[in-house]
């Protein structure tokens, strides 16, 4: 053998954690690293790397035929487009050609349904309402769990 040296240099990364219900009714945990790849892992805690098909969709050859979809249909439905004041450019330490790079570079997520004005006086109101408070439901939750997480750690619950 022979003597040498060797450098190891990181950087810090941002990681992100999402959940979807598969083909089987289970939740799968998704690890989204700011890289191409991500990191499923199943209601067995079975770890299988995987990758984007497009800004929505990850797979991966441990589970195939299986797709996790990152865009909730029913919300798109009920809401449209999941709007946000974009950055310029993608947040430092994140790959500009990251497949998600355009929810990544997003500063708000703003779920924003247009509605007829005819809708406030109808009896079908309250109905309509509850029915998309339901479908963001999951959605607001997400975006709340680093809140959560972070008021279970704070100060204040150490007394």
């Amino acid at each position: 053998g022979g003597a040498g040296s060797a450098t190891i240099s990181a950087r810090p990364s941002q990681v992100f954690v999402n959940d979807y219900v598969n083909a089987a009714g289970k939740t799968v945990h998704v690890v989204l690293t700011g890289t191409t790849n991500l990191v499923f892992i199943d209601s067995l805690r079975h770890m299988a790397l995987g990758t984007w098909l497009n800004s929505t969709q990850a797979n991966s050859s441990d589970y195939p035929g299986d797709k996790a979809t990152f865009s909730g249909k029913k919300v798109r439905d009920l809401f449209g487009e999941l709007r946000g004041n974009p950055l310029s450019r993608p947040p430092k330490g994140f790959d500009p050609e990251h497949p998600a790079i355009d929810l990544i570079r997003c500063r708000q997520f703003v779920l924003n349904p247009e509605l007829p004005k005819t809708l406030a006086t109808s009896p079908d109101f309250v109905n309509e309402v509850v029915t998309r408070l339901k479908a963001a439901t999951p959605f607001l939750e997400f975006l709340n769990r680093p809140l959560k997480r972070a008021a279970k750690t704070s100060p204040e619950d150490a007394w």
